[in-house]
């Protein structure tokens, strides 16, 4: 059995069902599998209203609330979608010598085309938290020795994988990017070391790292919605300038700075009550979600939610702060020391068909590489994240 690409569909389509891919990529994914989607993002961008201000036209004078009558106050985000792409690669030779054996080329495609479905889930987990900048990590502090890379928080060592090529800069969003690639040939997860094959140009302490072509490109997810800074003057996000109301517009931010896990997260509740804001869940890393543990101690409530979109669930732990509850997940693309509290029905991932699904316009499913002796698989989508109340959700600093 070769490359029959009729028989090579029959096999995806058995295999690749929209329901077996959202339970493939979001298993280790909690938010990218229990945030609200819209598959329609039609047309060149989609306005997300926002009402950041009521009318103030109110006096205990009728002729003062009168005269200072008004409307309420109302912007809109302007979303643009951003691309991503995961290649899934066949070698002629490996193909063909499966050719007898139709359990082997079933195995074969499933194996590689799992990797790359899963490579593209990660990379939308990572983008959903993370500010549009396509950051996955920076180099610490000395953290330069030979063609070994020391990251500044060893948590980060999640995004990288041996082959994957990256590229640096001094600044995470502003400038060039550093001279040159480097491919990943090593990786010590305990040390929070890559080793690249050659360094880039001029790298240096403190430039941030990316998988080549992110830069800049990625979803603008929880991190540029609800920014760890209070938005300044002409700081223009999706067309709207946020600093007339940073909260209503940028979400709330709280610092939980020499407070213990369970304390910043109560408190911060508290603060985000003012705004009228009832969140559903807060989402930390392990390490983070590890001290929460050890606080609750015997206090540990747990509590089981399940995707709408995919067969899986997720385990998390219930935390009280007055009249209100939370539902604390672990999700290991939050970044370290940070809560992430969200409302859902405030936030949307709009996408232009699936969000990650086989690309297959043409109708080709396989293609021959021009340049090998190996065929493609393409796999991808078109998407941005929407929040339609920024001030209903919250980012809590630890230390």
């Amino acid at each position: 059995m070769t490359l029959d690409l009729t028989k090579a569909r029959a096999v995806l389509k058995t295999l690749y069902t929209q329901k077996e891919i959202q339970n493939l990529c979001y298993k280790n994914h909690p938010w990218l599998a229990l945030i609200p989607k819209m598959e329609m993002f039609y047309g060149f961008n989609m306005q997300v209203p926002v009402v950041y201000g009521s009318n103030r036209g109110r006096s205990s004078s009728f002729a003062r609330a009168q005269a200072n009558k008004g409307s309420s106050k109302y912007g809109a985000f302007f979303i643009t979608r951003a691309k991503d792409y995961s290649i899934a690669a066949f070698d002629g030779e490996t193909i063909e010598s499966s050719e007898n054996d139709k359990g082997a080329f079933v195995n074969l495609l499933k194996q590689e085309i799992d990797g790359a479905m899963m490579s593209a889930a990660q990379s939308d987990s990572q983008a959903i938290w993370g500010n549009g900048s396509g950051s996955i990590g920076q180099i610490a502090t000395g953290g330069i020795s030979g063609n070994v890379l020391t990251l500044s928080d060893v948590e980060d060592i999640i995004h990288y994988e041996v082959d994957q090529v990256l590229e640096a800069a001094a600044a995470e969003t502003t400038g060039g990017t550093r001279s040159g690639r480097m491919t990943v040939v090593a990786v010590d997860r305990d040390l929070g070391t890559i080793e690249v094959d050659t360094k880039s140009t001029s790298l240096a302490a403190g430039d941030y790292l990316f998988t080549d072509g992110d830069r800049n490109s990625k979803m603008s997810g929880f991190n540029a919605w609800v920014p760890s800074t209070a938005p300044t003057s002409g700081d223009s996000f999706f067309g709207l300038d946020r600093s007339v109301d940073p909260t209503r517009l940028g979400g709330v931010r709280f610092d939980g700075s020499g407070m213990s896990t369970e304390e910043a997260l109560v408190k911060g509740l508290s603060r985000i009550g003012r705004e009228g804001a009832r969140p559903d869940f807060a989402f930390m890393n392990s390490g983070n979600m590890g001290d929460l543990l050890l606080e609750l101690g015997s206090k540990v409530n747990y509590v089981d939610v399940k995707s709408p979109y995919a067969d899986i669930g997720f385990r998390g732990v219930q935390v009280h702060s007055g009249k209100r509850s939370i539902t604390v997940l672990e999700d290991d693309n939050v970044a370290s020391n940070q809560i992430s509290v969200v409302t859902r029905n405030t936030w949307r991932l709009d996408s232009l068909k699936a969000p990650i699904r086989i690309l297959d316009l043409d109708g080709n499913k396989f293609l021959r590489e021009n340049d090998s002796d190996g065929y493609e698989l393409r796999i991808g989508g078109y998407k941005q994240v929407e929040c339609n109340a920024p001030a209903y959700n919250m980012t809590i600093a630890l230390s």
